[in-house]
């Protein structure tokens, strides 16, 4: 569903709230093709694509116009206050960093253990913790605290397997050329 979503590029606007698999994808294309292959993808890929085009949805190139997936995530540029003044990572996961009728919530999002360790890929665990794409990727914090009970561990919807993407040193390039500020530092800083 992933590529259909990319490949259609602005057709159905795509912003993905839990889908943080979407800017792995957006990335392993970019780079596939530049070497001109494409991922062997299945057959719901072809029925949607062939729906599409029956819709109309493609006008031209479809590949040209994409807007590139926000790097955007609980705790990375994303926060939740409740109604209480309870400040979370996201609406989702029910863990708090703190209380805005305490602390600022700027204070709160700069310098929680919670939100400071979010935006640091290098503490993530299991299989999201060896992945290459975990600095714009991450997995969902929300669903591994939701199966573990803990924001740090692995998403356990994702199917990718860490590793096994082809083109380590170019994704590496990529990434770290695109990256707006160093892992683990708050934005705005």
């Amino acid at each position: 569903m992933l590529h259909f979503l990319h490949d259609c590029g602005t057709a159905p606007a795509t912003k993905t709230t839990e889908g943080h698999h979407f800017r792995r994808v957006a990335l392993q294309c970019r780079i596939l093709d530049a070497h001109g292959e494409r991922p062997r993808l299945g057959p719901l890929y072809g029925r949607l694509m062939a729906r599409a085009a029956e819709l109309g949805l493609f006008r031209g190139e479809r590949r040209t116009a994409r807007r590139p997936p926000m790097d955007v995530s609980s705790g990375r540029g994303f926060v939740f206050v409740s109604h209480t003044g309870e400040v979370h990572p996201s609406g989702f996961p029910p863990v708090s960093a703190g209380n805005v009728h305490g602390r600022p919530l700027t204070e709160i999002y700069r310098d929680s253990a919670l939100f400071t360790a979010l935006r640091d890929p290098s503490l993530l665990r299991g299989r999201c913790g060896a992945c290459e794409f975990k600095a714009v990727c991450g997995g969902s914090r929300s669903r591994a605290y939701g199966f573990t009970g803990d924001v740090l561990e692995s998403d356990p919807y994702c199917a990718y397997e860490p590793g096994s993407f082809p083109y380590r040193d170019e994704l590496r390039s990529l990434t770290e050329s695109t990256r707006c500020r160093p892992p683990g530092a708050p934005y705005g800083a």
